[in-house]
């Protein structure tokens, strides 16, 4: 990924998979006591532990998008969208190609990268990028899920030269 080192590569996936698998567990407490009426103070502070996994979870995700992003000199978009690239954009198991999407700008310049984080098939996403005019690049690893359920195949999308985001 970039210029990470390869510490970073192996750390990340592992620190984002064990904060989300933190954040199930703490849920799962949180319904169980609140399901079997345990007390309100008791499932307040399990209400708090989840909510706090949550967001170091989401904390680690935002570090490691910026991790990525400064190793390619990139600025993360979190406004840019464009309702078009949905179209045609599904696999055959039935996922989005085009999953927990997220736009990078550079000096200058908006939307140079697409980054997705989807289950469809690699191969069709490959596929997808290719239909469209964009140049794919597999991640070794998403930070939206590395691990649970087989994780994410994590893709960049550049455009090649003259090619709009549609």
């Amino acid at each position: 990924m970039g210029n990470l080192s390869t510490q970073d590569k192996a750390s990340w996936p592992d620190r984002i998979h064990d904060a989300l698998v933190e954040t199930a567990e703490a849920f799962t407490a949180w319904r169980a006591a609140r399901d079997a009426g345990t007390p309100y103070w008791e499932r307040v502070q399990l209400r708090k532990r989840a909510d706090n996994a949550v967001e170091r979870s989401n904390a680690l995700r935002a570090a490691c998008r910026q991790a990525f992003a400064d190793s390619r000199g990139w600025r993360w978009n979190r406004k840019a969208w464009t309702a078009d690239l949905a179209k045609d954009a599904r696999g055959s198991n039935g996922s989005s190609f085009l999953d927990h999407v997220e736009f990078f700008d550079a000096v200058g310049e908006r939307k140079v990268a697409l980054v997705t984080h989807s289950y469809a098939p690699a191969r069709e996403i490959a596929d997808y990028a290719a239909r469209r005019g964009y140049i794919a690049e597999k991640l070794p690893f998403s930070w939206w899920n590395p691990r649970f359920g087989g994780g994410c195949c994590c893709v960049v999308f550049t455009r090649k030269a003259g090619v709009k985001w549609t």
